[in-house]
């Protein structure tokens, strides 16, 4: 919870052997486009990033932007890894839409995110079910996971709880979706 760039002063004091290797996926600055106000955290976070960059012996960068960000604060072994999953597992062979019950004859929106990440903006989500269930009744939303435990939020019945499934069997979810929000 303390944040990477403070957690990373730790391996400078342990006087590790063993390499650090960083994933990046977004920049502090990014934060600063949020409406929430930027955690402490990460306000301190952001002095402490170049220093936490010299500790690593490498980055993993979800685009080609941060691989040139982890460059420009000295990482100089930065792999581009895209966010995503490998192509040949989703694929449209894969609908079936008997693995949604209840949503069966919908026209279903599949979220992924978490409800624990406020920036995954569940809310809004919920949002767009309940104005979409006022248009067309036979829109559908699927959560796959874990129902969260969110006593101050009114869920609206065209939202449908999934069990988590294991990594391998996400595709078929995905491919009986007709939308995906992420």
């Amino acid at each position: 919870k303390a944040g990477w760039e403070m957690t990373s002063l730790i391996p400078g004091l342990i006087h590790s052997q063993k390499p650090i290797v960083w994933e990046i996926n977004a920049t502090l600055e990014e934060l600063k486009e949020l409406t929430t106000p930027m955690r402490w955290r990460d306000q301190f976070g952001t002095i402490l990033r170049s220093l936490s960059a010299r500790r690593a012996n490498g980055a993993l960068c979800v685009s080609a932007p941060l691989v040139n960000y982890a460059e420009e604060m000295g990482i100089h072994t930065a792999t581009l890894t895209p966010n995503g999953s490998d192509p040949t597992l989703f694929n449209s062979t894969l609908r079936d839409p008997s693995v949604f019950p209840g949503l069966e004859h919908h026209f279903r929106v599949v979220w992924a995110g978490s409800t624990s990440y406020s920036w995954h903006d569940f809310k809004t989500m919920l949002d767009c079910a309940a104005y979409l269930k006022t248009i067309d009744p036979e829109i559908g939303f699927a959560v796959v996971g874990d129902r969260p435990n969110l006593p101050d939020t009114e869920i609206p019945d065209n939202v449908v709880f999934y069990p988590s499934v294991p990594y391998l069997e996400v595709p078929r979810y995905f491919a009986a979706a007709d939308v995906g929000l992420c």
